[in-house]
């Protein structure tokens, strides 16, 4: 089965078969990659009926909506919260790891068979039997009920994560021992016998150990090496595109809030017009009868996604991949509550919108450019998205778009301009089930779309100045 949708790179395609042809196996390809849309092709290469996605909570709708955009089969799909039932003919059902224990979800899953478990992020059990997620998901490690662990009652079990080892070699403990516990060498089949021979470790006298670095990297290559498949942007670099322009529903909360608001006719409206319009078409002109109403929802629609937006971003900064982040968003107090929440996780944010003080509008560039501990800017569409040059950055979120499709092109062109050298990554965050999603997955086909146009003609649109390869 070659997929549906888009045509996939050639890794892409290796990646979807790698995992087709294991029934336990680790995807670790570099953030970016497309590991999910590989995962999509390899679960429709296997002929995989009944699926199981446990992931982040922050990815439950992007997940739904990876499996009806690029596989032609159509499955009906469930994403369970707590105190809902799991319907066992429904094909895919998609759960979050921090309900996975809850006991009404516990006990319907461990009731039920599948063909296929995807554990997205799966570096979220290095705890092992210590989490109990990771009992859940991998067992206890054999001392009480590991024939309950939903590795056990799945046909295929595949991890995806861009970061296997977050911290040392022996993060992959825990995966090797459920999954592969015959390729563990003689000797190192406990956890502490594992980390003496592949890290460099002593005991803590708080607890467990303090670890100065990996050994036996290459005993360790050779054991993974049929069971793990990792690609680096730089090594299918020349497969990519400059550009990746996509879009992610986010879960959000107090959704029922912005909900309420959309229960207007004119909101119907707008839903209507965007479902059926045209790719050429402005979907501004769809709101213009609900300009002083529609304000308000998109604040609140924005403030609805404050939370996952911080997650997804931390993560990105978390991952290694990216040193600096860039995010555009349209109200000073999105921005500013993501910023707050980002120095809670021990980030320096530089906030730059029209309330800005004088100092950050002068400095702001020259900060995210050459300081390494500034490395995310949240920037306003229309104070960020112009002149200034954000190449420090080849990662950028629209936490929320402009209504005109230009100034989003515009803002991207932040990232890519003389002196960029990497892959750039733009995506628009959507709030899931609400006019938000569509109004982003629109205004997502635009970007990429007129973006196109400009990486061919090599021209950067503000200042007419060429773009170096």
């Amino acid at each position: 089965m070659i997929g549906y949708g888009p045509e996939r790179f050639p890794f892409q395609v290796e990646g979807a078969q790698f995992l087709a042809l294991r029934d336990r196996a680790l995807l670790a390809d570099q953030q970016g990659l497309g590991k999910t849309i590989q995962a999509v092709d390899a679960a429709d290469n296997a002929m995989a009926v009944r699926i199981l996605v446990v992931c982040k909570r922050v990815g439950r709708h992007h997940w739904a909506r990876e499996f009806q955009k690029f596989s032609p089969v159509r499955r009906r799909v469930q994403l369970p919260v707590v105190g809902d039932t799991i319907d066992p003919k429904v094909e895919l059902t998609v759960i979050h790891f921090d309900i996975l224990h809850r006991p009404k979800i516990l006990r319907q899953l461990v009731k039920q068979t599948w063909d296929l478990l995807i554990v997205d992020e799966m570096h979220h059990l290095k705890g092992g039997a210590d989490s109990l997620r990771g009992q859940v998901i991998l067992g206890d490690g054999g001392r009480k009920r590991h024939h309950l662990a939903m590795c056990n009652r799945s046909g295929a079990t595949w991890g995806l994560s861009g970061t296997p080892m977050p911290n040392h070699a022996g993060d992959l403990y825990p995966w090797l021992k459920a999954m592969h516990p015959d390729l563990l060498p003689a000797g190192a089949s406990d956890y502490d016998t594992f980390m003496r021979t592949f890290t460099h470790c002593t005991e803590s006298p708080y607890g467990g150990y303090r670890v100065r670095g990996n050994r036996s990297v290459k005993l360790l290559g050779a054991i993974l090496n049929d069971v793990m498949l990792r690609r680096t942007r730089k090594q299918v670099l020349p497969q990519l595109p400059d550009l990746i322009v996509d879009h992610l529903p986010l879960s959000g909360s107090d959704v029922k809030a912005v909900q309420v608001w959309e229960s207007a006719p004119e909101a119907e409206q707008i839903r209507n017009v965007l479902l059926s319009m045209d790719p050429d078409e402005n979907p501004a002109e769809a709101a213009q009868a609900w300009e002083e109403d529609l304000s308000t929802l998109r604040r609140l629609t924005g403030m609805a996604k404050v939370a996952d937006a911080v997650e997804v971003v931390a993560e990105e900064l978390e991952s290694g991949d990216h040193e600096k982040v860039v995010v555009f968003g349209w109200h000073p107090d999105v921005l500013n509550a993501m910023a707050a929440r980002l120095e809670d996780k021990g980030y320096k944010p530089i906030t730059l919108h029209g309330r800005s003080s004088d100092e950050v509008k002068d400095n702001a560039e020259t900060w995210f450019q050459t300081d390494p501990s500034r490395r995310v800017l949240l920037g306003n569409i229309l104070t960020a998205g112009t002149t200034i040059t954000l190449t420090a950055a080849h990662r950028l979120f629209f936490v929320e778009p402009s209504w005109v499709p230009g100034e989003n092109e515009q803002a991207m062109l932040r990232i890519l301009r003389i002196g960029q050298t990497e892959v750039c990554h733009v995506t628009f965050l959507g709030l899931a089930n609400t006019l938000d999603d569509l109004i982003t997955a629109v205004f997502s086909r635009k970007a990429q779309m007129l973006s196109e146009i400009y990486l061919a003609s090599g021209v950067d649109n503000d200042d007419n100045t060429t773009r170096q390869e």
